[in-house]
Formats: C-alpha cells, structure tokens, sequence
C-alpha cells in the first residue's frame, strides 16, 4: 500500500505531497485541476508507457524541464525521473537503479482510464493492450516475452520492407517469434482459464451473472498456425482477438455501464487477492454508472487487500471508509 506520494513538477503539480493512511483514496475535484496527473505518476512504475497515454515530455510541468515522482510504500520507496534537455529516464527502488520490466517485483499496478471504452467500439486493440497489462501484472515474464516478439516483428518487417529477409533471416526471426509467441499464448490462456473458473462471488453478484472471456486463436489454434510456414504477414498474439461476456449480455452490444462494469469485474478479478502491494487506479469511471453499482463497487474494493486510487469531479458518499482529497 502507498504511504506518500510526492510529486515535484510533474504536470500541473509543481510540488504536491500526500500522506495516505486508507485503502481507498478518493480524489474529487473540478476538471483540470491535476486529478489524473496524480494517477498517472504513479501509473508509471509499470511496464510500458503506463496505464495513461502520453508523451514523456508532456509530462513535465509548463516552462520546467525536469520531474520526479516518489512512493513511499510498505515493502519499499520508489522514485521516477526524467530530464528533458539530457533525455536522462531513471527509475529506482530503494535508491537502486532498475529496469521497468523489474518493478512488478515491488509493486503492480493495474487501472482503467475513460478511454477503455473504446475497447468496445472502436478499436479491438485496446482491449487487448489491457488485457496484456492485466498478464503482464500476473505473470512477471510476460513483459519481457512481449517486448522480444515486438522487437523481432520490427526488425523481420522492415527488412521484409527493404527486400532483404533472405532463408536464413527468416528463419531465425522465426524462431524467435514461435518460441515467444507460443509462451505469450500459454500465459493468456493459462490466466483467461484461472479468471473463469475462479471468479469471486463479490465479481459474480456486482455483474449478475458470470464473467466470460474468451480469446481467438487458443493457445492449441496458435500452434497450428506457427507449424505451418510464416508468411510475411500472419496471425500471431499481435493480432489475437478477445470477448467479454456475462451470461446475460454481450460485452459488443451491451450498454455503457454494462461495459464498464465488465471492463472493471475483469480488472479487479485478475488482481492477486491476498497481494497488499498490488495498486488500483480507477480514472473518472462513475460515469454511466448508477448510484446501486458504484455502492456495490465500493464495498467489494473495501473487501479486497490492494489499494484503491479513485478520481471523480464530485465527492462519493457511501458507507466504505476512505481518504478524500479535494484538489481545487
């Protein structure tokens, strides 16, 4: 659980300091006072880009050149900084430099931002940079299983674009994305199968019904097609493709607020029950949602043993204790 949070010039807070004694926090306030920004410090200590879009420069506080963020937790103290003129990126735990392919060892995050939404009818691929988020949180190689196939499909694809992957090339970069491909598969469905079969109650009555996901190609599917040749252009985890559904809707055609309560059951089920160092961000999602589900929500977040990071314009009365922070 995160003790203090500091941020110095880090987007619209040129020196803000929180201490945190919940394990829901709740920050309200108008729009663009600076709410998400505090989400997305701490949405960087994971890997990737983060949770929020965003270019790194952007990040820093108007006519300033450099931020810092630092947490305080229970098991550790994490720092994140960047200098703009040096192009200088540094995370550290304990005051020791680290990889971010290395921070889910300390702390993993997972969150939702208003933008999930698309991933119902916009673009397929959202839904599958979250759903990647969710295994790259539960399964500590899954980052760097990831980020060796993206290299290898860059590097095979630009040479496919030059003309110059010749036999053995290819069949090298080959090996590579089979090998990786495959164990990006295992880990998917090994995790999709867990989600399943083992969905808490809270998650079964928060959604009236089951939760059901499904993935396309299946791990048994992915193999035939990595046993056939590689073309230049193939099916592979970049392109896998995957549904949320309860017994009573489907997540394509559902409503809003149903979206967004299957988007949040997947999220919080795919969280480690009994992990205190596990974090959850929820960015602006009450909306759509009626005052019964937010109820709802609020008392199986209390339930869990993660920390909860909540942004919303207004302040949320309920019965669930919790830390507010108005921003104005």
């Amino acid at each position: 659980m995160i003790k203090t949070i500091t941020l110095a010039q880090f987007k619209k807070h040129e020196h803000f300091i929180q201490t945190i004694d919940q394990k829901i926090v709740l920050i309200y306030g108008n729009n663009a006072c600076g709410k998400t920004s505090i989400l997305e410090a701490i949405s960087l200590f994971t890997p990737g880009g983060g949770i929020f879009s965003h270019d790194i420069n952007d990040l820093i506080m108007f006519g300033k050149n450099a931020y810092e963020i630092l947490i305080n937790s229970e098991y550790c103290t994490l720092s994140a900084s960047y200098i703009k003129d040096t192009s200088k990126k540094e995370f550290r735990i304990n005051n020791t430099a680290k990889r971010k392919l290395d921070l889910p060892e300390y702390i993993r995050i997972y969150g939702l931002t208003p933008y999930i939404a698309f991933a119902f009818w916009k673009d397929s691929s959202i839904r599958r940079k979250h759903i990647d988020r969710l295994m790259a949180q539960n399964d500590l190689r899954y980052a760097a299983l990831s980020a060796k196939f993206a290299k290898a499909m860059k590097d095979r694809n630009k040479l496919i674009e030059v003309g110059k992957l010749n036999e053995h090339m290819k069949s090298l970069y080959n090996r590579v994305l089979i090998e990786n491909g495959l164990e990006i598969t295992r880990i998917r469905q090994r995790v999709i199968e867990k989600l399943n079969t083992n969905m808490h109650p809270a998650i079964h009555e928060f959604l009236g019904s089951n939760l059901k996901i499904t993935m396309s190609p299946t791990f048994e599917e992915q193999e035939k097609i990595f046993a056939n040749e590689l073309e230049d252009y193939f099916i592979g985890p970049h392109k896998t493709k995957f549904t949320l559904s309860t017994n009573e809707f489907d997540g394509n055609t559902a409503s809003t607020g149903q979206q967004k309560k299957l988007l949040i059951a997947l999220t919080i089920a795919a969280l480690p029950e009994t992990d205190a160092s596990s974090v959850l961000l929820l960015d602006d999602l009450f909306a759509n949602l009626d005052e019964q589900t937010i109820t709802q929500l609020m008392h199986i977040l209390n339930q869990q043993h993660f920390q909860t990071w909540i942004t919303n314009i207004e302040d949320i009365e309920t019965q669930v204790h919790m830390q507010k922070i108005r921003l104005d």
